[in-house]
């Protein structure tokens, strides 16, 4: 009997994609194609910060002059609870910002990547009234966590990426990637859920993930598994709407591969071939 995914517990499976189910059809206002930078999420997040400090510290002000004035104890209760989550949210603003303008590998804590992807739907619930969309946060957020996972990968012990590929890309682009996959040993996986994925990763056990998909489920992924591995996101193009006709480009494909392949190199990181190259569609 197969082992039985933890994670299958902790996260309800999501197919690939549902996240679009609310999409009005319009062409027109779709968003087919982002490249935001790093810049957005920052400036946003750093906003979002300024703004929770001031109302919790004005809260701690209130209730250790007016509700506990008269208890020593519960006044320093307040100030550790309310003041321990915003040294922790800020200094991790800060290092997250330092590793991304520094390039610093020791800087690229693996947690990085869920604390970015979880704060991504509240930063775009704040900005939706200023006409910044989730895709643009979402695809402001992937820019800063390729940057984290291409500083991660000189890290590694072994070489051993996956790529991953979601059912809306076209089949031609499929077979080109597939392609690509067999020149540089690499397996493609063609998946369309949330536990296709987690088993791909089991069968496979990459070292590194190349992930293709929306900028809503890459950031979703990025959640689930990139805290546990280095994963090149690459959000792709979608000309006829979500879920359906979606293509990449191949030549950014080709330079995440010889990013993935080139920077383990310069670490004196074995190359460690998969259990096979290429995998058929789920």
């Amino acid at each position: 009997m197969a082992e039985q995914d933890s994670r299958a517990r902790k996260f309800s499976d999501r197919r690939l994609g549902s996240s679009w189910y609310e999409w009005d059809g319009d062409i027109e206002s779709h968003e087919s194609a982002l490249n935001e930078s790093p810049l957005l999420y920052f400036l946003l997040l750093f906003f979002l910060l300024v703004v929770v400090t001031q109302v919790l510290v004005l809260d701690a002000w209130v209730l250790t002059q007016f509700v506990f004035s008269s208890w020593p104890i519960a006044t320093v209760a307040v100030i550790l609870v309310i003041g321990a989550p915003l040294v922790v949210w800020w200094h991790a603003y800060l290092f997250c910002l330092l590793a991304v303008w520094s390039r610093s590998r020791y800087l690229a804590f693996p947690w990085f990547s869920r604390w970015l992807t979880l704060q991504v739907p509240f930063l775009s619930v704040c900005a939706k009234p200023f006409g910044v969309s989730r895709d643009r946060i979402s695809s402001s957020c992937i820019a800063i966590t390729n940057t984290l996972a291409r500083l991660q990968l000189r890290t590694l012990s072994a070489v051993r990426p996956l790529i991953l590929l979601p059912r809306c890309i076209r089949p031609d682009v499929i077979r080109e990637v597939r392609r690509l996959g067999e020149e540089w040993e690499c397996p493609v996986a063609v998946v369309g859920a949330n536990r296709l994925a987690r088993e791909k990763v089991r069968e496979f056990r990459p070292t590194a993930i190349l992930a293709v998909a929306c900028e809503r489920d890459l950031v979703s992924g990025l959640y689930d598994f990139g805290h546990k591995m280095p994963i090149l996101v690459q959000a792709n193009t979608r000309p006829t709407g979500p879920c359906v006709g979606a293509t990449i480009d191949l030549d950014q494909i080709r330079i995440a591969l010889q990013d993935i392949y080139g920077l383990a190199q310069e670490a004196d990181c074995p190359r460690v071939k998969a259990p096979k190259c290429v995998s058929e569609a789920d």
